[in-house]
């Protein structure tokens, strides 16, 4: 199975809260900048793939890791969301842009195109906001 990955890069990710089963007006819309320099899929070698979602993101400091809080997949629309908390470093670290990646285990996958979301937050008493999204098409 071959997997390709396109990151949707634009200027502006319009992002809605919840969705309306009506169609009717969103009670929620907020542009949301991407941070995530590269996006990539890997695998291991089993007869069975099992892929695992690697992204890359400069933070402000070195040590930052990533929790992830929940990964929910819709079949009827082909949307992984994906919610984690960053985790800052412990005490006193130098403010240099340091690269953090982010594993995030998908599984097996289907052929399909899936629509990923992704979306953080600094601390668990704050909701989570859009991040950045991208396709993950399988083959």
């Amino acid at each position: 199975m071959r997997i390709l990955i396109w990151s949707i890069l634009v200027s502006a990710l319009l992002a809605i809260s919840c969705s309306v089963a009506s169609g009717g007006p969103a009670g929620r819309a907020w542009v949301a900048e991407t941070r995530v320099k590269s996006a990539e899929i890997v695998s291991d070698k089993s007869a069975a793939a099992i892929f695992t979602l690697v992204l890359e993101r400069e933070m402000p400091t070195p040590g930052w890791t990533f929790q992830i809080d929940s990964v929910e997949a819709d079949a009827a629309s082909s949307r992984l969301t994906v919610k984690l908390t960053e985790v800052g470093p412990d005490g006193i670290v130098a403010q240099v842009l340091s690269p953090a990646r982010i594993e995030i285990p998908l599984g097996q996958i289907e052929s399909g195109t899936y629509f990923v979301e992704l979306w953080t937050r600094q601390t668990p008493a704050k909701p989570h906001q859009p991040g950045h999204a991208l396709l993950i098409i399988a083959r």
